[in-house]
């Protein structure tokens, strides 16, 4: 029988409902709490259909400080199988991003390699928040945004996959997507705001008094939209129609951002 998710800990589904991945292994020998408590997670496991799940078991003083995996087909190439993207973090090191790949070992049994490590922020104790996934600047290349320390810093990076390895592509500071020791990660979304065909990101500025709408290209991370916000987000945002976004604040009012013309 498989282990289950770790405290908090969610499931991730592919859209087809085939793929599976988890955290699993509760361990508190890193102690940092980012995500609302000591626990985090020493395996990683995906399971494709009914068959047995492929666990990879992180060493080397790392943990899994994240509670779901994304399931994303970061090459998008035509039938592609796609890649498990992580955050793991170390005492001596701090947190970075992890791809992992679903494959099979010499017995023919599911297993998992892990493709590729980002840079870590390489202070300990010091965490980064996924913010969405997407080919925000429309080169055929998928982008990893995410807030290098939401809680201090607040600095907005893209990652590119490009050839098995992520190459930091841009990097701007006023911005957050997580409020410390919340189990909540999803502060932002991913859309086509300006209707040019390419993914734009929304996430909230630093104080948590706007959300901004950012596009990716060559001339870098421009800003398309910003919108006066009465709450901070607390609750996930998710997409309310096709254009636009909802969350719910501290004292449970419903809000919800347009930027239908």
């Amino acid at each position: 029988m498989a282990p289950p998710p770790v405290r908090d800990g969610r499931i991730a589904r592919d859209p087809a409902g085939r793929i599976h991945a988890w955290y699993a292994e509760e361990t508190e020998q890193y102690g940092h709490g980012a995500l609302g408590d000591s626990i985090e997670a020493l395996a990683l496991l995906v399971r494709e259909g009914d068959g047995k799940p492929a666990l990879y078991r992180i060493t080397g003083g790392e943990v899994f400080e994240d509670l779901e995996p994304r399931i994303v087909d970061l090459d998008n190439e035509p039938n592609g199988r796609p890649e498990i993207v992580t955050i793991v973090a170390s005492a001596e090191e701090g947190a970075a991003i992890a791809v992992f790949s679903l494959g099979r070992d010499r017995n023919g049994d599911p297993a998992l390699v892990r493709l590729a490590t980002s840079s870590h922020i390489g202070t300990p104790f010091r965490w980064l928040n996924i913010a969405g996934i997407a080919d925000f600047d429309g080169d055929g290349f998928t982008e990893i945004a995410y807030v290098d320390r939401p809680h201090i810093r607040g600095e907005l990076v893209f990652l590119e996959w490009r050839g098995g390895r992520l190459r930091e592509q841009e990097r701007a500071g006023g911005y957050a997507n997580h409020h410390g020791g919340s189990t909540v990660q999803d502060l932002s979304e991913v859309a086509d705001v300006d209707r040019d065909g390419n993914p734009d990101l929304l996430l909230p500025d630093r104080g948590y008094r706007h959300f901004v709408a950012l596009g990716l290209g060559a001339a870098g991370i421009r800003e398309i939209l910003r919108a006066r916000i009465p709450g901070a987000p607390v609750s996930a945002v998710v997409r309310s129609g096709p254009d636009g976004v909802a969350y719910l604040d501290a004292e449970g009012r419903l809000y919800r951002l347009s930027w239908a013309p």
